[in-house]
């Protein structure tokens, strides 16, 4: 289910929305992936895909899939700059080259093949650990406590989100909100966001949240999975393009044994946030 500001919900996304400022937000097809475009309160754009399923598995490949048109505009632009630029002195051409390719470098996309074991609550995202909390109960949580792990995405990491675990999508919800930098603690609430809720395969507690959190550069949040999707630990979910925050909570529970601590450098898809030791079964 895909939530928009005013708490007006889709199964499967309509053929167009409005957004609260007014606007039209039109779906339209780029290939094989519906898209969505909203402004926010803060007037930023928030961009949402809802690819069809087979292409949420993405293979091996260098750039991420849904960074396209930014990978063809950079290709051009620095192309031609980087031609123009011989026309004064051939050593000008290395300026533009170096920063077409450091831009494309921001969309890359690595493979990764994710540790065994489905007791793994794994990195969601590329980065810093900036947050580890095991906070009192809330409404989000059933009441319960929650583990929670804040990763901050600089523009050098790996822009591309991951599962960090194996689960099924129950829903999948956009809030808007404002745009502060990704390093204010407040950023993480107070941003605009999008929110996957996951049920994880045993034995891990669930729900699991997943939240791609905007920033005061990173205005474009992908969401490439939709609810009734089934994900496997460290499948790609989509991408927050240059950078912010990506947040991760599951119930807490004293069999969470937690690996990373604050300023820890973590990989998506590869590094162990919390191992779930269930209690061993009773002998008779």
């Amino acid at each position: 289910m895909v939530r928009r500001p005013g708490n007006t919900a889709w199964s499967t996304p309509p053929d167009s929305i409005r957004a609260r400022t007014g606007r039209a937000a039109d779906f339209s097809r780029h290939g094989v992936s519906t898209r969505a475009e909203a402004r926010g309160s803060s007037g930023g754009l928030v961009r949402c895909f809802w690819a069809d399923s087979h292409t949420t598995k993405v293979p091996a490949q260098l750039v991420a899939p849904y960074a396209r048109t930014e990978i063809v505009a950079i290709a051009i632009v620095g192309g031609l700059l980087t031609v123009a630029a011989t026309w004064f002195a051939q050593w000008w051409a290395i300026v533009p080259a170096a920063v077409a390719l450091a831009l494309l470098a921001f969309y890359r996309d690595p493979q990764r093949t994710p540790p065994a074991g489905d007791n793994l609550l794994l990195a969601p995202a590329d980065g810093r650990v900036i947050r580890v909390e095991r906070t009192a109960g809330s409404g989000a949580s059933g009441g319960t406590g929650e583990l929670r792990v804040v990763i901050f995405l600089s523009v050098f990491d790996v822009h591309v989100n991951r599962s960090p675990c194996a689960g099924r999508v129950r829903e999948v919800q956009y809030r808007s909100g404002r745009f502060l930098s990704a390093l204010k603690r407040e950023a993480t609430d107070a941003n605009e966001y999008n929110l996957l809720t996951l049920d994880p395969a045993p034995p891990l507690p669930g729900p699991v949240y997943v939240r791609q959190i905007a920033g005061v550069l990173a205005r474009r949040v992908v969401c490439a999975v939709r609810a009734g999707e089934e994900l496997a630990a460290g499948q790609r979910i989509g991408m927050i393009k240059l950078g912010s925050q990506t947040e991760v909570r599951a119930p807490d529970d004293p069999r969470w044994i937690v690996n990373v601590g604050v300023g820890d450098n973590v990989k998506g898809g590869l590094t162990v946030l919390a191992r779930y030791e269930p209690d061993p079964p009773a002998h008779g």
